[in-house]
């Protein structure tokens, strides 16, 4: 069994958001955070 690796996603912009949608769906990624600046 391969280790997870895990991610922290800083921004949930264009990039970020494209990057979460990719990586989703891959059982080796496993997303803990995700940070965006709020209004």
């Amino acid at each position: 069994m391969k280790k997870k690796i895990r991610i922290g996603v800083m921004g949930f912009g264009r990039i970020g958001r494209n990057l979460f949608r990719l990586g989703y769906a891959n059982p080796l990624l496993d997303f803990v955070a995700i940070s965006d600046l709020g209004e």
